[in-house]
């Protein structure tokens, strides 16, 4: 699996109008004259989800196990990882999700011990990755969490990054009046933690703002541009120094530059023969097939198959695979060419299967599954929740993290697969959890069913069985599943179930889930099967 799709090489993202710059200071929105749509799109809508949820109170002070050297090595080890993405130093960038989600559980523990300054450095080296990783709503449900601390703790340079942050991808996501009401804020801040390079790179992303603004009718006349003073540079992502902001000033003396011009750019031109796609580093073509890509970067292409059309090579650049990984030294052009024919691969991977659910605190339910197969290859999954499809996951993770939900609430899942060319495999088996209520209230699941049995009887009745669970407090029922689909529910003192009405001669797989007095339920037994008599 290669960057994320809509990444730019370095530490850089295309979003809307903007390439979004980041790095540990602070994001920088450069306006780039093409748009980028679906970037956008994500990132509105993690926008408004965040905006839909209930404002979570300042978590009281709990005690935190790891010691502060083992924290520092943390953030120092998070900080080095940004570096080395926003350097170019990884190819898959997209596969960063096991190191993120032990990152920004760590983050979520400094929350709630209140360790406010560890929690703010490790967000400016998180902030990126989230960033780089087009995981828009854990990035703005972690912002939000930091202004929410900040805020209690009267810490200006916290709030000042919180707001500068929410503003610039306000300002990406094509919003520029919710934007500048934020870079305001982190302005006030900036002035009050005395924060020099930061008033410049919020002062540049305000600018962009308030000019977005007046074009949609939001604000009044623009001051002519004279009178202005613009930050017209990019952050650079140094190896040992952090940011470096260069300023070009315009005024009625004339233009000049305070530091070295931005590195060189190239130009990376996609174009395709026949009915095929190319998705990648920046691209997304047919719709953006040409990036601006800082000299010396690597970027990666990936010709996808349409339903009539399959990937036969490329022409422009040495690549033999319909995966090209091509590091830019001048200007090129890449053609992907795709031919008509009856070998498209319309086989769809195979289901996910075993999913699982585990019930994490008050707020966040977490699923594992094991691998599904392809003839080509799986690229992907895709997670429903409640039947409303979660932004797919990239690459070969078998794992996701549902943070943010709602306490005491049953949530439904099940996953599907993607392959190369875009077949959705059938679902996974669907599995329900309940998060807890609130500190103190249990949520310890029951352990899993054993020793699951399912016997014919007769040509239309199944009798299944199994050994009883055990809770902390006690088991309340069981759920049977029958063919993925929950037929009865049983009494926490019964380990039995007759099903009848059944076809002669029919199979059936079975298996069972405990649930106790809280809501909470267990992992699913091992399946089972069995068949009628026949008539």
């Amino acid at each position: 699996m290669a960057e994320a799709p809509g990444a730019a090489a370095g530490g850089s993202v295309w979003v809307g109008a903007y390439l979004l710059e980041v790095a540990g200071s602070g994001s920088f929105a450069h306006f780039e004259p093409e748009q980028e749509r679906q970037n956008a799109r994500d990132l509105r809508g993690a926008l408004d989800e965040a905006a839909d949820e209930p404002p979570a109170p300042v978590a009281a002070i709990e005690e935190f196990q790891e010691s502060a050297e083992a924290v520092t090595s943390r953030i120092e080890e998070a900080d080095r990882l940004l570096r080395t993405a926003a350097s170019g130093g990884l190819l898959q960038v997209g596969n960063l999700s096991g190191e993120i989600d032990s990152l920004l559980d760590l983050f979520t523990r400094l929350d709630k011990a209140g360790r406010f300054e560890e929690e703010l450095k490790l967000m400016r080296s998180l902030n990126g990755l989230l960033a780089l990783t087009l995981r828009w709503l854990d990035l703005i449900r972690s912002l939000l969490a930091l202004l929410r601390s900040a805020r209690a703790s009267g810490h200006a340079a916290g709030q000042a990054f919180a707001h500068h942050e929410l503003g610039s991808l306000k300002l990406c996501a094509g919003r520029p009046e919710e934007a500048a009401r934020d870079l305001d804020e982190a302005l006030r801040f900036e002035q009050l933690a005395g924060d020099v390079a930061g008033r410049c790179a919020t002062s540049h992303n305000l600018d962009s703002a308030r000019r977005d603004a007046v074009r949609r009718g939001g604000f009044g006349r623009p001051r002519p541009i004279q009178r202005l003073v613009i930050l017209a540079g990019v952050i650079a992502i140094a190896a040992g120094s952090g940011a470096g902001i260069a300023l070009a000033i315009h005024g009625r003396n004339g233009h000049r530059t305070t530091t070295t011009p931005p590195a060189l750019r190239r130009t990376v031109t996609v174009k395709i023969v026949g009915r095929g796609s190319v998705s990648g580093t920046g691209v997304s073509c047919p719709g953006r097939c040409t990036i601006s890509v800082v000299d010396g970067r690597t970027v990666t292409l990936r010709a996808v198959d349409s339903a009539t059309s399959r990937f036969t090579r490329w022409d422009g650049v040495h690549c033999s695979g319909r995966e090209c990984v091509v590091t830019v030294r001048s200007d090129l052009e890449a053609t992907a060419v795709f031919k008509a024919g009856p070998h498209v691969d319309k086989v769809p991977p195979t289901a996910p299967t075993d999913l699982r659910a585990t019930t994490v605190g008050a707020s966040e339910i977490d699923l594992s599954w094991t691998a599904a197969h392809d003839k080509v290859g799986v690229i992907g999954y895709v997670i429903y929740r409640d039947g409303k499809r979660l932004p797919p996951l990239r690459g070969a993770t078998t794992n996701f993290r549902d943070p943010g939900l709602k306490p005491a609430t049953v949530y439904g899942y099940e996953v599907r697969a993607i392959d190369e060319a875009g077949n959705l495999s059938l679902p996974s088996n669907k599995v329900f959890r309940k998060t807890g209520a609130v500190a103190g209230v249990d949520v310890t699941a029951p352990s899993k069913p054993e020793n699951l049995t399912a016997d014919a009887v007769s040509t239309s009745e199944i009798v299944v069985t199994w050994s009883a669970s055990t809770d902390n407090v006690g088991v309340a029922s069981y759920i049977v599943y029958r063919d993925d689909s929950a037929v009865a529910t049983v009494a926490g003192d019964e380990t039995s179930f007759r099903n009848s009405d059944l076809d002669s001669g029919s199979e059936h797989v079975y298996y069972v889930v405990a649930v106790d007095a809280a809501g909470n339920l267990s992992d699913p037994s091992d399946r089972t099967k069995a068949i009628t008599f026949s008539g």
